[in-house]
């Protein structure tokens, strides 16, 4: 999924939000929403934003893992942050659907839904 942000949104003493990647989160079963890690920028470059915290000093904006498999996607407020969680989430749960329960009338609804918005293929 694509983040609707780029460098031109991010500003020096700006508030952002961050969600943690690969090794940056934590390994105790906590929900992501709760690791959101909210800091201060104090410098960009052409393609790392550097921030305020002891632990994050640096990361790539577009959400690219560095060497240790350590990385954090930004976003402008905690609210879009949580969005972009719940939507990855349904997305996996999409994948995990089992329509064999459903009436062919829904199921064709629902592919016509997705074919409508060039997520699936027509024949």
């Amino acid at each position: 999924m694509k983040l609707d942000t780029t460098k031109k949104d991010f500003n020096i003493g700006q508030k952002i939000y961050l969600i943690p990647l690969g090794n940056a989160k934590s390994c105790r079963n906590n929900k992501l929403e709760d690791q959101i890690k909210e800091v201060v920028i104090e410098k960009i470059g052409s393609t790392k934003i550097y921030v305020d915290n002891n632990f994050i000093k640096c990361f790539d904006m577009n959400g690219k893992l560095d060497v240790h498999n350590y990385g954090y996607l930004p976003f402008l407020s905690e609210e879009k942050a949580i969005e972009y969680i719940k939507l990855c989430n349904f997305i996996i749960d999409l994948k995990n659907l089992n329509f064999s329960g459903l009436q062919q009338e829904k199921v064709l609804k629902i592919m016509d839904f997705f074919e409508k918005e060039n997520l699936i293929k027509k024949d």
